[in-house]
């Protein structure tokens, strides 16, 4: 059985625990087991929720105790915090800065390479100039710059006239295959119209049989008409239903019929339509196809455009070696960047182990208040107030004690002149 009176005075967990135990165990063959449990949860729930508060009251008065007594630790983790944000800014506005730098290089790179080629190409007429003996070599020496600077225009010109050429002839190409499948399937167009010619004299034949069957089924049936007034007997009545229906029957196979070869008609019509408007294509494409033959007849142009363009790609590729030497010593002034980058996220690194350092010195600083809080709260029997009082209770008793003894001493001493006194 639990001890109640240890619950009551301690809240001790063994015999509230026994408590429960015994609870759960008298509420296991009841109806409103399940009431009960839920009734003990929202107990212990609200129990929760009471504690958290009175903790969460004692941690903020704590708090505000310590941010009363020692005001620097709060303003020193601010000052710390808006360093470190601080040095955060300015590391990105350094990483921001980097990669302006880096455009800036890659652009005066480029101005740089274009000034070097205007200057050694000055530098090398400077030269040809002070070789010159007489005015007629100088002359000489300057129409043939003129010269050069102007062959060097002219290639340029004809290698963008050779990727312009060749740009239109993968296009003409391009344009000729999608011609010829164009012919194939007008060709095979063609080839169906005349099918469908074909088809359209069978119908036109079938449709003129049909007329002079129909003239004759008209004429018969007019005749029969005229024999059927003069019937009475019942099979002449038989006879004249029959032909009526064979009548019916055979106008009904004429209308369809009509109406068969009307639609052949149009789509005779149509197909006409559309094989001369493929008639009218294939000889546009004959006339590009002879402007394409022409263009490739010019087959010297076009090798001497080869001749130029092989020239511009070997230049092109001792200007990429060029440019990678560039690109080297760009990547070399990264390194140094990300060096100094690494330098920052080091003093950053630092700055964060302070910080901590800082936060757990604030810890330290708050488990020494709650410690004197608890020595200084009286109800405490282990608090320094109470051992205070206790010994300073110890030290009155011990003057009281005194003073009676004192008091008694006092009180003999003035007893014994009074029976002195009595007896003379």
């Amino acid at each position: 059985m639990p001890d109640v009176y240890m619950i009551a005075e301690s809240a001790n967990e063994v015999e509230l625990s026994r408590l429960l135990q015994l609870v759960l165990g008298c509420a296991v063959n009841c109806e409103r087991k399940r009431c009960y449990i839920e009734h003990i949860r929202s107990m212990e729930e609200s129990v929760q929720h009471i504690l958290m508060n009175a903790i969460q009251e004692l941690m903020n008065q704590e708090y505000q105790m310590i941010k009363e007594r020692h005001p620097e630790l709060e303003d020193q983790l601010k000052h710390a915090l808006e360093e470190l944000n601080h040095t955060i800014k300015v590391k990105d506005e350094i990483e921001n800065h980097c990669h302006e730098l880096d455009r800036q290089i890659a652009v005066l790179q480029n101005d740089n390479l274009d000034l070097i080629q205007e200057v050694t190409c000055l530098n090398e007429r400077i030269q040809q100039y002070e070789r010159a003996k007489n005015a007629e070599e100088a002359s000489y020496i300057c129409f043939n710059n003129l010269q050069q600077q102007r062959i060097q225009s002219q290639q340029d010109e004809i290698s963008e006239l050779e990727i312009s050429t060749f740009d239109r002839f993968k296009s003409l190409m391009n344009e000729i295959k999608l011609l010829r499948k164009a012919n194939k399937n007008l060709r095979i167009i063609s080839f169906d119209d005349g099918n469908i010619k074909c088809s359209n004299d069978c119908i036109d034949d079938r449709s003129i049989h049909l007329d002079v069957v129909q003239t004759n089924s008209q004429d018969q049936f007019t005749v029969s008409l005229e024999d059927l007034k003069n019937l009475n007997s019942p099979a002449d009545v038989r006879k004249h239903l029959i032909h009526s229906l064979q009548e019916e029957n055979h106008s009904e196979q004429i209308l369809l019929l009509e109406a068969d070869y009307q639609q052949l008609k149009d789509q005779n019509n149509q197909l006409t339509n559309d094989l001369w408007m493929a008639n009218q294509k294939i000889l546009e494409l004959n006339a590009t196809l002879k402007d394409t033959t022409t263009l490739v007849d010019n087959s010297t142009e076009v090798a001497d455009l080869k001749k130029s363009l092989n020239y511009a790609m070997s230049q092109y590729e001792q200007e990429s070696i060029r440019m990678q030497s560039q690109i080297n010593e760009l990547q070399q002034k990264l390194e140094m960047t990300e060096q100094q980058l690494t330098e920052k996220d080091a003093l950053l690194m630092k700055k964060a182990e302070e910080i901590d350092a800082l936060e757990k010195y604030y810890l330290q600083y708050l488990e020494k208040a709650k410690m004197i809080i608890r020595q200084m709260d009286p109800h405490s029997s282990h608090s320094f107030i109470n051992r205070k009082v206790q010994s300073l209770q110890q030290q009155l008793n011990e003057k009281n004690r005194r003073l009676c003894e004192l008091e008694k001493k006092n009180m003999r001493k003035y007893k014994l002149p009074v029976m002195i006194e009595g007896n003379d």
